[in-house]
C-alpha cells in the first residue's frame, strides 16, 4: 500500500516501545567509469540507545569488506537521543555524516569527512517517493519504507583524488520494529533510472520463489515521465558457482497496464552485512529495460544463516561425484 510522503520522513520517527525499533538513512551513487559504488548508510536503534553503519565503496578490484575501496563501518556507536542529532533540517550523525533537507522530500546535501574518502553530493528527486506501509517482511524490516530515485551531483576525494560525480541513483528511509532473526528473510531489490522520466523499481519476495523467479511485491515504473506502481511481475536471477548474483530478468505490470521487460547484468559485487541480522550481495548492474540502457542496481538479500544453508547446498551440488 502507497502512502502520501510527509515531509516528517526526513527526520527521527518517535520510536514505538519495542526494543528493537530501527531507523535508517541511505543514498547511492556510482562513478560509471572507475565502477565505483558509494553507500551512505547510517541506521539507529534509539530504544538501545545505538548507532550504526557509516560509508562504504566499492568497485570491480574485491568484494570482501576488508579489501574494498572504503569501509567506514559500526555496529555499536552511543546514540541517546535523536532530537539532540537534529538542528532545523540538518542530521549530525555520530557516523560523521551530515544531511542537510534543502527542499523537504526533493532535495538533499549529504557530506562526509574522511581522511581516505570525503563526499559532498546533492540528491534532487526527478520523481515523488514511493513509500510503502506494508511490503514484504514488514513486520520484520520495517513499518514504513520510502524508496526515491533522483539526480546525484558533487563529488568525493579519494585518497587525495578529486573525482565528480553525475548520476541517477537511489535514496531510501525505513523505520518500524526489525528483529535480528528475521529467519527465512529473503528479498531482492533492483532499480535502474536511465533518466529524469524512465526508471523502475522492483522488489521481489524471493522467500516464495518458485525455480529461480520470485514474486514482485512493490516498486514502480516510471515511463515517459509518467509514474505507476507495478501491480505484478516476477524477478529470475541468475547465479554463477558461489551463488553470486550474475543476472536478473524482469517481468512485470504496472497499474495501468503498462508491461515492463527489463535485464541486468552484474559489474560489481560487494558481500554486505548491514548488521548481524541481514547479509546482502550489492551489486552494481547495468540494465536495459524497454528500450532504455543504464547503470543501476541488483541486491539479494538474505538472513545469513539462510544463506549459509543455500551456500552449502550449491557448493555440494557442484562437488564432483
Amino acid at each position: 500500500m502507497s502512502v502520501e510522503l510527509q515531509s516528517e520522513h526526513d527526520v527521527f520517527h518517535a520510536p514505538g516501545p519495542d526494543l528493537w525499533w530501527f531507523e535508517a538513512f541511505w543514498f547511492s551513487f556510482f562513478v560509471p567509469e572507475r565502477q565505483l559504488m558509494v553507500y551512505i548508510y547510517p541506521w539507529f536503534r534509539a530504544n538501545m540507545g545505538l548507532a550504526g553503519g557509516g560509508v562504504v565503496a566499492w568497485d570491480g578490484g574485491a568484494y570482501e569488506p576488508w579489501n574494498i575501496v572504503h569501509n567506514d563501518y559500526a555496529w555499536h556507536l552511543p546514540f541517546r537521543d535523536p532530537a539532540a542529532h537534529v538542528d532545523g533540517a540538518t542530521l549530525e550523525l555520530p557516523q560523521g555524516i551530515r544531511i542537510d533537507t534543502i527542499e523537504p522530500d526533493t532535495r538533499y546535501r549529504v557530506r562526509y569527512d574522511h581522511e581516505l574518502l570525503s563526499i559532498d553530493i546533492h540528491f534532487t528527486a526527478t520523481q515523488p517517493a514511493n513509500v510503502v506501509t506494508r511490503a514484504v517482511g514488514a513486520s520484520q524490516l520495517f513499518a514504513g519504507r520510502i524508496d526515491q530515485c533522483g539526480k546525484v551531483e558533487g563529488h568525493i576525494v579519494l585518497r587525495g583524488e578529486r573525482i565528480a560525480v553525475d548520476c541517477f541513483s537511489m535514496r531510501d528511509r525505513s523505520w518500524g520494529v526489525r528483529q535480528p532473526n528475521n529467519v527465512g528473510m529473503h528479498v531482492g531489490y533492483f532499480h535502474a533510472t536511465f533518466t529524469a522520466g524512465d526508471a523502475f523499481l522492483a522488489v521481489s519476495d524471493a522467500a516464495r520463489a518458485t525455480g529461480d523467479a520470485a514474486p514482485i511485491v512493490n516498486g514502480y515504473l516510471l515511463r515517459d515521465g509518467t509514474w505507476s506502481a507495478l501491480a505484478e511481475g516476477s524477478a529470475a536471477l541468475g547465479r554463477d558457482a558461489d551463488g553470486r548474483p550474475v543476472a536478473c530478468t524482469i517481468d512485470a505490470t504496472d497499474e495501468l497496464g503498462r508491461t515492463m521487460h527489463a535485464v541486468g547484468t552484474s559489474s560489481t559485487w560487494f558481500a554486505y552485512q548491514p548488521y548481524p541480522g541481514m547479509f546482502n550481495w550489492s551489486c552494481l548492474a547495468d540494465w536495459t529495460a524497454d528500450g532504455c540502457s543504464g547503470i543501476g542496481e541488483l541486491q539479494d538479500t538474505w538472513y545469513p544463516d539462510d544463506w549459509r544453508r543455500f551456500h552449502e547446498a550449491l557448493r555440494h551440488a557442484l562437488a564432483p561425484a
